[in-house]
């Protein structure tokens, strides 16, 4: 009985085996093809794009960071006040975003700010510190129009 069962299944399988494929079939395989490889490049483009968008990101925002550092220095008379500055900032960062903000690492985007100062087409201004309008009121730090390039980088450097 068992035979049987085997050689049943084995003339199934043949059968199967043996049908000819349908010509649906043959046109839908080349067609799949071309539409992986059509979508495989926009994904391929897409992480390329994102990669690069990413690292722009990052380096306006050390810059940024660099700038904030150096702002706040400037005008203190203590001369260790900038690497205390740094030291604290460190811990801060570290404990909310990661080992990325060492204080080596907020130097050097102290530096890299110092070295770029026009890197972005116009600087973000804030609104300067303990000062007031007439009527006793912060100034309110004016960003520009959306249509204004603030805070992109500037690709003649």
């Amino acid at each position: 009985m068992a035979k049987r069962h085997e050689q049943l299944g084995k003339s199934r399988a043949k059968i199967s085996r043996d049908r000819p494929t349908s010509r649906k079939q043959e046109t839908t395989e080349p067609q799949l093809d071309t539409v992986y490889l059509r979508i495989h490049q926009i994904l391929v483009q897409a992480r390329s794009q994102l990669a690069r968008t990413v690292n722009v990101e990052m380096v306006r925002a050390y810059w940024l960071i660099g700038r904030e550092i150096v702002e706040e220095e400037q005008g203190r008379s203590r001369a260790n006040y900038g690497e205390e500055l740094i030291v604290h900032l460190s811990e801060r960062l570290r404990s909310e975003f990661g080992r990325g903000f060492t204080p080596t690492n907020l130097r050097y985007m102290r530096l890299f700010y110092l070295a770029y100062p026009h890197l972005l087409y116009r600087e973000i201004h804030h609104a300067p510190r303990d000062e007031s309008d007439a009527d006793g009121s912060s100034p309110t730090p004016q960003l520009g129009r959306e249509d204004d390039p603030v805070g992109v980088l500037n690709p003649d450097l």
